[in-house]
């Protein structure tokens, strides 16, 4: 279970903005980071195909956050339908379907993460693709690693309740179950292969049994940005890039939910700490 970091929902709440027209954007380092290595390859020198390489991984890992985001965009869009037409039954069916879709993309973007870390380190090919195993080996990888070795070097507890959701769910014949009516949002629970419920925590409960999936998306999507933000700015701190991208703008119009579901969240837990 882990525990829940008023710091990572504020951080991640810091990476959104409004443009001049109103529109909500996720900004911040990582969207500089992919689109620097990408402008920056061209230019002929030792690091181009290690900087290319990079590049890809994170931009495979950008285009999951923003399928996350339009996932939940298609959730509410979907809840709201469904509760017009009076349609609980298919809210069910579909809603969990997307759940479903949610957890493999969170789970995709790491290990998008550790092929890019590999390729940025000072000895490419080295550092494993598997971000589990990255993140368990390593101190063996602290040298090569560099900067970007801090932002490895922290509590992954959040990480790993994401792997337990998809190996029961792809691996362990798992699915999520949604209940009760759209307009009470989002409700929902994984079993295990025993029936026991395998989320369980406080701040996300609506029952004993049931979760609310609004804060839980919400916490697990700002420990990702919160960890890929840290993560950007130590491997943009020991590349010098001839042409560094800044203001890099990022948009979907499930970033909305997610900022708004986030803001919640946060006020909940500080009011908590009072």
């Amino acid at each position: 279970m882990p525990d829940l970091r008023p710091a990572a929902l504020s951080q991640a709440l810091g990476l959104f903005d409004h443009d001049d027209d109103g529109n909500l954007f996720l900004g911040g380092n990582f969207g500089a980071l992919k689109t620097s290595l990408a402008v920056n390859s061209k230019n002929s020198n030792s690091d181009i195909n290690n900087h290319w390489a990079a590049h890809v991984s994170l931009r495979a890992a950008a285009h999951d956050i923003w399928n996350i985001a339009a996932i939940v965009e298609r959730l509410e869009w979907m809840r709201n339908l469904a509760i017009q037409q009076e349609l609980p039954e298919s809210w069910r069916t579909y809603a969990k379907l997307d759940v479903s879709h949610i957890i493999y993309e969170f789970r995709s973007i790491f290990d998008h993460v550790a092929c890019a870390a590999g390729s940025l380190s000072a000895r490419p090919g080295t550092i494993p693709e598997s971000f589990e195993r990255l993140i368990k080996n390593r101190e063996k990888h602290q040298a090569i690693l560099g900067a970007m070795y801090d932002s490895l070097n922290r509590d992954f507890t959040w990480f790993y309740d994401l792997r337990v959701m998809r190996t029961a769910i792809v691996h362990r014949g798992s699915e999520p179950l949604v209940f009760c009516s759209p307009k009470d949002g989002l409700l929902f629970q994984v079993h295990g292969r025993n029936h026991e419920n395998l989320i369980f925590v406080p701040e996300f409960m609506y029952n004993s049994n049931v979760v609310r999936f609004e804060p839980y998306a919400a916490y697990y999507f700002a420990e990702m940005l919160s960890f890929l933000e840290d993560f950007a700015t130590a491997a943009m701190g020991q590349i010098e890039f001839p042409l560094p991208m800044t203001g890099v703008r990022n948009y979907c119009l499930g970033y909305q939910h997610l900022v708004r579901w986030m803001e919640n969240l946060l006020e909940r837990l500080i009011e908590a700490e009072i």
